[in-house]
């Protein structure tokens, strides 16, 4: 009897790929860094706009940033434990839709509610209008000191607005009114940041406190789910989107799973 080659292929599963994992540790590792590193750069980016660019946009993750950490994270939940259910799958990817798209607006919330100090009479010394609802302004505070910020405009009516929209299409992104805009020496409420980190802001730009609060606990348990998501898709055995596979394979062959 000839003694078998050992160099030749044998059915027994890697090591690195117990049961037939799919998708190998590395890969799954490889999405998780990415998916966080995309939201921590769009954050980043977002918490520190340049004030001297038209591209500035303070109040939210821009949606590049939100478009790739959607796409990073989808497979990520189809990478989670076959015994999870699709629906299962399905709600956390939902959840992380809210997490990423709220996740700037409530960081900046809570810290314009606990950091930063609210100064009445601040005077409009410098008004440049933007073309995504908010003017960049320089802030005269009382105590005559100057400090860059800006304005977010409010919307004045809501049916106004859509009227407008109606009667006045233009192109995506631009302005399209009518908003609640100030002027050059009008003076206001703002929010000023003593430690110098975050620009000045009208006082009503971020809502109210419990506003911010409720916001909070919402996004910070939205992230609980993404980071669990995360975990399980690294840890796994076999994955969801095996299992699927595996199904969608015996009905088309026309036979009930093993």
């Amino acid at each position: 009897m000839t003694e078998s080659s050992t160099w030749l292929p044998t059915d027994e599963p890697s090591s690195e790929r117990p049961d037939g994992s799919g998708m190998r540790l590395r890969y799954r590792l490889a999405l998780v860094l990415a998916f966080h590193l995309v939201v921590l750069a769009s954050a980043w980016w977002a918490l520190s706009p340049d004030l001297g660019s038209r591209a500035a946009d303070p109040g939210g993750i821009p949606l590049v940033g939100v478009l790739v950490a959607w796409a990073v994270f989808l497979p990520i939940t189809l990478q989670v434990p076959s015994r999870v259910r699709l629906g299962a799958a399905v709600g956390a990817f939902i959840v992380c839709l809210a997490a990423v798209w709220m996740l700037v607006p409530t960081i900046e919330g809570v810290y314009a509610h606990t950091v930063m100090t609210k100064v009445d009479g601040a005077t409009a010394e410098k008004v440049v209008m933007l073309d995504n609802e908010m003017q960049r302004v320089d802030y005269r505070l009382p105590d005559g000191k100057v400090v860059q910020g800006y304005y977010i405009e409010q919307i004045v009516d809501r049916r106004a607005r859509r009227a407008y929209e109606f009667n006045h299409p233009s192109l995506p992104g631009l302005r399209t009114g009518p908003f609640d805009s100030i002027t050059q020496g009008q003076k206001l409420s703002v929010l000023y940041d003593p430690t110098g980190h975050a620009y000045a802001r009208n006082a009503d730009a971020n809502g109210s406190q419990t506003t911010s609060m409720v916001r909070l606990v919402l996004v910070g348990a939205a992230w609980v789910v993404v980071e669990l998501t995360c975990l399980l898709a690294l840890v796994r055995r076999r994955s969801l989107a095996q299992r699927l596979g595996k199904e969608a394979d015996a009905e088309a062959a026309g036979q009930p799973e093993a």
